[in-house]
């Protein structure tokens, strides 16, 4: 049988991309595929979807596409995310035509490297198309209260740093990109916060007169007992340890327990030890692989706002 491999440009066909993925990975939305793939997101390339199509134009597989830009070098990255092929056409290859199509694609638009989060099914064949693992993923957390404390969200000054929180980004500039961070702007930062229609996040912002030293942007998981904090996106700009250990306490009151995603190293790594945070192992393995000579940046920082989208 042949097959067709395209970018999905045609907003209508967003039922089929649903039906498709009711077949593997579950219920999504209309309002969730318009948001990632057809709004503007900020970045110099938005997220779309590769697709592949048997000979009647059906849609039995795809793969969405984050490109982004990666740290002050910015080096150009893209991560492949919600592999899905339909059940009648599996072990025929598509996947790796797919994967072929988008490596040839931003190859010759000279992305760097390709950052990958796979599920058990797919690590073993990403692993053969040359994939190295990277170590050290890990959830960082605090001590765990058994009972959750009282929601508290007002905001406060202390040692001459006010801590603000609020429903949607307030930021409207950033400061100088870090190396080995995942590029954000201040529109790539409301796209994904603030109109994504499948979750509602909050922020913590730290400030010193009109200087941004810092922001967490964070969701409250409920469960029984426990309440989660789970960071999903940070940025800390300041030299000073103290801010980030009060904001930390600051996020703990919240729930029962803060916790962070990611690999982390040098200062960023302090700082979550000296906030009284602690590693444990992570179940999610991160892989990447490069596009093109010396396309690898010396050193990766993993946050889970590189993963979830």
């Amino acid at each position: 049988m042949q097959y067709s491999i395209s970018i999905l440009s045609d907003q209508s066909r967003i039922p089929e991309v649903i039906s498709l993925f009711r077949t593997g990975l579950g219920e999504t939305s209309v309002e969730h595929w318009v948001w990632r793939l057809f709004t503007d997101n900020g970045q110099e390339d938005r997220p779309f979807a590769v697709i592949a199509e048997d000979e009647t134009s059906r849609m039995v597989g795809i793969s969405t596409v984050i490109p982004t830009r990666y740290g002050a070098s910015q080096k150009k990255c893209i991560s492949f995310c919600d592999w899905v092929v339909h059940p009648d056409y599996r072990g025929q290859g598509l996947i790796h035509r797919i994967y072929n199509f988008i490596c040839d694609y931003f190859s010759q638009r000279g992305y760097d490297f390709i950052l990958n989060f796979p599920n058990p099914n797919s690590y073993p064949i990403l692993r053969r198309y040359g994939f190295e693992d990277l170590t050290g993923v890990a959830s960082w957390n605090s001590k765990t209260r058994l009972f959750a404390l009282r929601h508290r969200t007002n905001n406060r000054a202390h040692q001459g740093v006010s801590y603000r929180f609020s429903e949607r980004c307030p930021l409207t500039t950033l400061p100088n990109p870090k190396e080995n961070r995942l590029y954000r702007t201040p529109e790539y930062l409301s796209w994904k916060y603030d109109q994504n229609p499948d979750v509602t996040y909050a922020w913590l912002t730290l400030w010193q007169d009109s200087d941004l030293l810092g922001y967490f942007v964070y969701t409250l998981t409920k469960g029984r007992l426990r309440t989660a904090v789970n960071v999903y996106d940070w940025d800390y700009y300041s030299t000073q340890d103290a801010p980030f250990r009060y904001a930390i306490s600051l996020l703990r009151g919240l729930g029962s327990f803060v916790s962070f995603w990611g690999i982390y190293s040098g200062d960023l790594l302090e700082l979550l030890k000296q906030s009284g945070l602690q590693s444990h192992p992570g179940k999610t393995k991160c892989i990447v692989r490069p596009m093109q000579p010396e396309g690898l940046p010396d050193q990766l920082i993993i946050t889970r706002a590189d993963t979830d989208y």
